[in-house]
């Protein structure tokens, strides 16, 4: 399959990913800007699309890349291509871009704003390491 419909699908698989997330935790995001700024979501959607660049690019030039060289270059000789194995490939190297990037935001957040609630950074991290993860996955699975 040519590089860049791998990457497209990946870039919409993320969005619709991301959009579904927001989405089922919307109210709870909603309470915690409420609670920090006083005032309620205001979403300002050019800086939206720029945040999206910023983590398309960031999987697709750091992530992605990051996880087959960690394939390729394998403590072993013997290169498992299982699906198992590209999940937890996936999860170990993708999942960790995900991981710092979004453990940086929500404890620099968490820094910042002392009302900000601790279990939204924990669990925003978790979403952006599951996020890199799956998105990675798809990369890896895709013929």
């Amino acid at each position: 399959m040519n590089i860049y419909l791998k990457y497209f699908i990946v870039s919409i698989s993320i969005i619709f990913f991301d959009i579904i997330w927001i989405s089922l935790n919307f109210s709870k995001y909603s309470n915690e800007i409420l609670k920090v700024q006083k005032k309620p979501v205001n979403l300002r959607y050019e800086h939206a699309i720029i945040a999206y660049i910023f983590i398309l690019f960031s999987v697709l030039y750091v992530a992605i890349p990051f996880t087959i060289h960690n394939i390729e270059c394998g403590r072993n000789s013997v290169r498992d291509n299982s699906i198992v194995n590209k999940l937890l490939q996936s999860f170990l190297c993708g999942g960790a871009v995900g991981f710092s990037i979004f453990s940086i935001y929500n404890f620099t957040s968490l820094a910042i704003y002392s009302d900000l609630d601790v279990s939204v950074a924990i669990t925003d991290t978790i979403w952006g390491t599951t996020l890199y993860t799956l998105s990675t996955f798809i990369y890896l699975v895709l013929p």
